[in-house]
This record gives C-alpha cells, structure tokens and sequence, in this order.
C-alpha cells in the first residue's frame, strides 16, 4: 500500500519531490495550453475533418433549441474569467514559496485530467460526437468531485480556479450536451423534463453552500443560470425555463452573498444559531440531582446566598486544536475572531509567524497516520511532536489558546451580560519593583455606552502539555 500511495498520481501528500514538481509544471502547462487553444479555436472555426455534422462551439449550442441552451457571451466570458483564474494558479506553482508550491501541485494530477478530459470533450462536440462527449463529461465530473472532497480547504487561489469554477461547469454541461443528445430535444417531452431538471442545479449548488459554505460555487452556478435563463427569454418571453433559471440566479446568488461577505470579513459564519453558552458547556456526566424525589427536595434547607458580588468562569482549550486551526485556510479568521483589533495591535512577536506565508500558514501538518507513526517511533506524544514540528507555531498556538480559554472564562463569569470576543481584551498589569516574568494578566470587559470606565476581571492562564486552562473571577452587581 506504501509504495502504491508513492506511486499514485492522486494520492493527497504535503510535499512534492523536485522531480515531481518539475513534472506537474511541464505536464499542467502543456495541457493548460492545449485546453485554452482549443477553446478558442473551435470558438472562431470550424473542424473540417471527419463525415459528420461540424459545427463551431456556440453553432452546436443553436442546433436545436433545447430546454438547456447557454447564452454564448455570458458563457464566454465565464471561461474567459476562468482561464485568467488558472493562469494565476499555474503562476503559483513557480512561486520562491515552497509551502505554496506544494499546495498548488497538491491538485495538479486532477487539473492536468482536467485539461485533456476539456480538450477531449471539445473535440467530440463540434464534431456531433455527443454521446462520447457525454461520456468526457461524466468521466471529468468524477475525476473534479474527487479532487473537490478531498481538497476543498485548499487557499481561494487554487480552489476556484481548479477546483469549483471547472466542477460547476462540467455538471452545467452534463445537462447542456446531454439535451443535445437526445433525439428531438425542442418537442414538448423534453421541454417538460428540462424543467424539472433544471432544479438539479439550484440543489446541487445548494448543498455546497449550506454544507460546506462555499460561495465560489455557488456564485459559479448562479452565472451559468444566468446564461441558461437569458437564452431561454431570448427565444421563448413565455416559458418556465427561463423563470426557473433567473430564480434559481437570484436565491443561489443570495445565498453567496450570505456566506461570502462575513468569509470575506474574516468572520466565521454558520446556518444555525449558537445555543446560549450554559447550554454548549454543558457536563458531560448526568445531573443525579434530578434523581430525588418530590419528598427528599421538600426537606432540603434554604440556601444562603453566597455572601459577594463574585461569579467564578473557568475554561479548558487544547492547543494542538488552535495549531491545526492555525495551519490551515481559516487562520486570519479565527485570529481576527478571537483576538480584539486593540489586542492585534500590540504586534505580539508570537503572532508574527502567522504573515510570513500568506495562503499557506505555517509549515503543513503531515497526514494523521504518518505524524502519529512518527512520533510513536520517537517516544513523543502527539502534541510534543506537533511542537518540534514548528515551534514558532505551536508558540502562537499556545497563546492564542490561552486568550481563548481566558475569554470564555470571563464570558462565564459576567453571565448577567452578553459579552462576545471581542468584548473582552486581555492586557497585563503594570508591576512595581522587581518581579519574575511579566505583570499578572487581568482582562478588561468592555462597558456599557453610558459608563465612564471599563470593568476589570482577575484572570489567571496557565498551560500544561496540550492544554491551556484559565480561571476568571467577576465583579456580579447586585
């Protein structure tokens, strides 16, 4: 299986040989090339070989008007866009940045099927091959959904030029090619199940919105919709198809914007609102006070209250979780979502490691099993070995865990106020004299609008192992 995975072109793996990078430079440039050059030819000329039907691209697409026909100019320019977009992906695989390389040849294997599978459908379709073409279809429509499930956090400038732009394509034409396919595709028959096809696509791009929040892909369909929608106005002002594609336009689009403008942000967005914090913390181990009887609750004494005004919050993260975090797409992200702009303004030297590869932070984790192999051969748990791995990331992972845990705590201990991130900001006091290490931490928990002063909290961090732990003790006004 070892030398299988070496062997294999589509085998996911971190780095890449020299002679490996060199191969997918060559190889995805050549059929970059080849798939560009087609397009455009056969967008311009016609094939004049072979005995059958030859057409242009967009000569087939008015063949026989068809419940899927594109509009030629807004689908031009979708791959025109589209091409710029790979040009910069292939710019990256000769970047001085290893880390970006690496990324980048990650998915040339799929690419490079990408390309010839283009070219090849091209040349069956301007020759009215289309059943054959069908067939490059659907054999690309797998070659792009593997490549998308096993890469879909890769860095916007792989992901949408490789990886969504063309997937949304190929599933647009499965539908676009397959209704020339079929005999007779303008009769009523194949009309009435264009429209109900054509839901295929709001449900397809739908599922990548809601589970996996990708709105280059649902941008991507809602421009093809476009293209499908304005070419069926533009022959029939009274059908459905047309009212369905420029609907299924208008909600996917939406729902892009929905996602994108929070991703674009660099807030994290979810569907489903977050329960109130007692209920997300809640033990783990169940409540056996439920257990009692009506009899035994009515015996027990009255409870004095705690005699000050103080709450208590305490608070566990695991570092190696922030590290991954920290390692992958979301890091700018999740620093900016935890971290108050006033706290990222103290240029802190732990989080410097995080500008030094924009796109690709920090050197990338080796696959689950291969790191934990590894570690075991050299007696380390898994976080040491993380550690080793890259210190200067693990150092700002343990420090972001520790302003994380912090946070929650004093979010815990001020329950009487509905405090966010970045309500809380955590500084150091002042000392006086000489003392080990620097002042003890406090955090400082934004006032009210009408309050002359922000209230303080004591706070203490702590990190052990994987783990940073802190407690916060509150101010409760009665």
């Amino acid at each position: 299986m070892a030398n299988w995975g070496q062997l294999n072109p589509f085998s996911k793996r971190e780095s890449h040989t020299s002679g490996a990078i060199l191969t997918y430079k060559i190889l995805t440039l050549l059929t970059w090339i080849l798939s560009v050059v087609v397009s455009v030819y056969y967008t311009v000329n016609k094939p004049h070989d072979g005995y059958t039907i030859r057409r242009r691209i967009w000569d087939q697409n008015e063949l026989y008007r068809t419940a899927f026909t594109l509009n030629a100019t807004i689908t031009s320019i979708y791959w025109v866009v589209l091409f710029i977009l790979q040009a910069g992906y292939i710019g990256h695989l000769f970047s001085s940045n290893t880390d970006i390389v690496n990324a980048a040849a990650s998915v040339g294997s799929h690419f490079i099927f990408n390309n010839l599978f283009h070219f090849a459908f091209i040349m069956l379709f301007v020759r009215s091959h289309f059943h054959w073409a069908e067939v490059i279809l659907v054999l690309n429509f797998f070659n792009l959904s593997s490549l998308y499930f096993r890469h879909n956090t890769y860095p916007r400038f792989i992901h949408s030029p490789v990886v969504s732009g063309p997937l949304a394509w190929t599933f647009v034409a499965i539908y676009w090619n397959g209704a020339l396919m079929i005999p007779h595709p303008h009769h009523l028959v194949p009309r009435i199940f264009g429209n109900i096809f054509i839901w295929a696509i709001f449900v397809y791009g739908l599922f990548f919105i809601i589970i996996y929040k990708d709105y280059t892909m649902g941008f991507a369909l809602s421009v093809l919709s476009a293209s499908l929608g304005v070419a069926q106005f533009g022959h029939q002002v009274i059908a459905f198809q047309w009212i369905f594609a420029f609907t299924i336009m208008a909600v996917l689009f939406l729902l892009t914007l929905v996602v994108a403008v929070p991703a674009w942000r660099g807030q994290e967005f979810s569907w489903r609102q977050a329960p109130p914090a007692d209920q997300e913390r809640a033990p783990l181990l169940a409540d056996h006070t439920h257990q009692r009887t009506a009899h035994q609750v009515q015996q027990m004494r009255p409870l004095r209250p705690f005699p000050f005004p103080l709450n208590v919050g305490t608070d566990i993260c695991q570092i190696s979780r922030i590290y991954r975090i920290l390692s992958g797409t979301r890091a700018t992200r999740f620093v900016n979502r935890i971290l108050a702009p006033e706290e990222q303004a103290r240029n802190d030297e732990r989080l410097h490691v995080l500008t030094r590869a924009p796109g690709v932070l920090g050197r990338r984790i080796p696959t689950e099993s291969s790191f934990t192999a590894a570690a075991l051969e050299k007696g380390q748990q898994m976080h040491e070995a993380l550690a080793a791995h890259n210190p200067e990331l693990w150092k700002c992972a343990a420090f972001i865990a520790g302003r994380f845990a912090a946070k929650e705590a004093a979010i815990k201990a001020h329950s009487h106020r509905r405090l966010t991130f970045h309500d809380v900001i955590i500084e150091r006091r002042p000392i006086e004299g000489e003392r080990l290490g620097s002042g003890p931490p406090v955090a400082r928990i934004r006032s009210a609008e009408n309050s002359e002063a922000d209230d303080s909290a004591m706070v203490s961090i702590s990190h052990d192992g994987d783990y940073a732990t802190a407690v916060c003790l509150g101010h409760d006004p009665v």
